[in-house]
């Protein structure tokens, strides 16, 4: 979670990151776990006003779920497609 210090137009995120979802202040990015959140982070602390930030793995559950349904050849019975391949950076902007 990244806590900002106002509300601003969705980030700009380097490939492969991507903004998947805004909620007003609120923002959810995510990226390959290959993909370094190191370098992520450092570029939204360096071009934002931060000030808290969240890293979140995807659920274990819906990891699960989307390989056994690959596995079976049926669609993912899991969250949003591609949960089991991206980590999520949630971003909270304040005024």
């Amino acid at each position: 979670m990244v806590d900002l210090e106002r509300e601003l137009p969705p980030i700009e995120a380097p490939p492969p990151a991507r903004v998947v979802r805004v909620e007003g202040p609120r923002q959810w990015l995510a990226f390959p776990a290959s993909a370094s959140a190191s370098e992520l982070v450092s570029r939204i602390a360096a071009e934002y006003p931060l000030m808290d930030l969240s890293v979140r793995e995807p659920d274990i559950e819906a990891v699960i779920a989307k390989m056994l349904a690959s596995l079976a050849g049926t669609p993912n019975p899991g969250r949003a497609s591609g949960t089991a391949r991206h980590v999520t950076l949630v971003a909270v902007w304040r005024r």
